[in-house]
């Protein structure tokens, strides 16, 4: 009988769509389209100056810029490998690119008359895939129908997981910087979705035989393959089993870190925006993966954004949540592709979407979805939602990096439902210029006035104070800042307590507690609350 072998709790999985790490843009067709022109842009950029990335990296300020991180001049004949790689691989997908900016362009020539006479001229890609409509009678716009995009560019060919152990929290800024073939990782070449996948991402708790851990050696994408190389992949295993995974004492709200929170109600155990650190030796005090309970009856996403639809825990969890609660999305709007979509993909079976109101009846309570202002540069974004969750007596509300943009919102939010117990609120309240995560999908460019005016933010203290008098909340818990160690490779975000952020947050805390109202600035993990 053949040994089980468990992947080691140290091991990443990181997800990689040629070779950059998987975030949801990556995964729906049009829009890993325009990503994957411009992340060709940034490699063509190292490619010619690679000292001045290798420069601008360096500067803190620019961690989250456009520059090639952890590489330098001697990579070059790599970098130039990936890029002829990703244009043989991605032919169509590049085409696609092109054609939906042609779209764009033929649509500016619509003067308000009918666009019938407009679907002769569409390119080959795009013909039979999109509806030509007017928003507010004269501005003409598209919408696409997903699953056909979802059918025409099947994605796994460029799908791979990265393995590796982890010693430290130090990663590569995940939007800028591509994975090059070295001697620490291991490119598994296999589609997210596969059984071989699944498997592989569940292998440490449920473990594979020998043989199976072969399969996956073979299966690799990096050279020299000898026969060293697969007794150090076999070394990311051990037959020592995992942990027994963590069973509740009773109803409880555990920390995990930015926005990921475990509420175990003692009826169901639900998982807030997952993001979860991995376990290695030496590693600072935090709630890992062995921390989470083993069936997790509902996952509840709040927007798409890469710190918190993360694909690379949500592979992770697969085998144990029952059911995903997602936004509803924007219905064939380019830049807001279907989560619900997008993770049945990804190989879960049952996710569904509500709209901003809509309940969702749970064994002791109800899950209420609310809506998100904010942090979304104005784009017309649906896929995005608060969560209010009712159970026993307690009202816990999830707002993420919500914005309190319009305070009559939630005093309507307060008449319909009533005060609240405890908030949880994101305050990254400077926030990035809108071209920094939607600037290739944006298709027309902004002024600079036009993008720094358009930011990424949560509130601030005084929209965050408004907020909570209004919701009358007894509690407030300050998350999803990014100060946790293992999120910089994700975020690019590093505070110090003279940061706008920092001050704001520990601005509301004070005014808090000058009117009887606990506050807290969550980093790192902790137990909060028996609920």
């Amino acid at each position: 009988m053949s040994q089980t072998l468990f992947l080691k709790e140290n091991v990443k999985i990181e997800p990689l769509v040629n070779r950059w790490y998987a975030n949801p843009f990556l995964l729906y067709p049009p829009t890993a389209a325009s990503l994957i022109r411009h992340q060709l842009e940034i490699l063509g950029s190292f490619v010619k100056h690679p000292e001045l990335h290798q420069k601008m990296s360096s500067i803190p300020e620019m961690k989250g810029g456009p520059f090639v991180q952890d590489l330098t001049a001697e990579h070059v004949p790599d970098i130039q490998a990936l890029i002829e790689q990703t244009r043989a691989q991605c032919q169509s997908l590049l085409q696609l690119g092109e054609d939906l900016t042609t779209l764009r362009t033929l649509l500016k020539g619509a003067d308000g008359h009918s666009l019938i006479p407009l679907y002769a001229q569409l390119p080959p890609s795009v013909k039979g895939r999109v509806e030509l409509i007017y928003r507010h009678g004269r501005q003409a716009h598209f919408r696409l129908f997903e699953p056909l995009f979802y059918q025409a560019y099947p994605l796994g060919h460029v799908q791979e997981l990265a393995l590796a152990p982890l010693w430290s929290d130090d990663r590569p800024f995940v939007l800028s910087t591509p994975r090059i073939n070295n001697a620490k990782e291991f490119f598994v070449k296999l589609p997210f979705a596969s059984e071989s996948a699944r498997a592989l991402t569940g292998a440490k708790w449920r473990g594979l035989s020998l043989e199976q851990v072969d399969t996956l050696f073979e299966a690799c994408s990096s050279p020299g393959k000898d026969d060293a190389a697969r007794e150090r992949f076999r070394g990311l295993f051990t037959p020592k089993p995992p942990p027994t995974p963590a069973v509740g004492t009773g109803p409880r709200i555990r920390y995990f870190g930015h926005a990921c929170v475990l509420v175990e109600t003692g009826a169901e155990n639900i998982l807030v925006d997952p993001l979860i650190s991995h376990a290695f030796p030496g590693q600072s005090p935090r709630l890992t993966y062995r921390d989470l309970p083993e069936t997790i009856d509902y996952v509840l996403i709040t927007h798409t954004h890469q710190d918190h639809c993360v694909v690379e825990t949500l592979l992770q969890l697969r085998d144990r949540v029952k059911t995903i609660v997602v936004p509803q999305h924007g219905s064939g709007e380019l830049l807001d592709p279907s989560m619900k979509m997008l993770l049945g993909k990804l190989g879960f079976e049952h996710v569904i979407a509500l709209e901003p109101f809509e309940e969702l009846p749970l064994r002791m309570g109800v899950l209420r979805a609310l809506p998100f202002l904010g942090e979304h540069g104005d784009l017309d974004i649906r896929s995005k939602t608060g969560y209010m969750l009712e159970t026993g007596n307690q009202r816990v509300m999830f707002l993420a990096d919500s914005n309190n943009i319009d305070p009559a919102l939630y005093e309507h939010i307060r008449e319909r439902h009533g005060e609240v117990d405890t908030i949880f609120l994101g305050m990254e309240c400077e926030g990035a210029p809108v071209s920094w995560l939607y600037g290739p999908l944006l298709g027309d460019s902004l002024t600079r006035s036009m993008d720094t005016s358009r930011r990424l933010n949560g509130s601030d203290a005084e929209a965050g104070l408004r907020l909570v008098k209004t919701l009358g909340a007894k509690q407030v818990y300050v998350y999803a800042m990014a100060q946790e160690p293992w999120l910089t490779f994700i975020s690019s975000l590093v505070y110090d307590e003279q940061s706008l952020a920092m001050r704001q947050a520990r601005k509301l805390i004070s005014e808090c507690a000058a009117l009887g109202i606990r506050a807290e600035l969550l980093c790192g993990s902790k137990d909060l609350e028996t609920m």
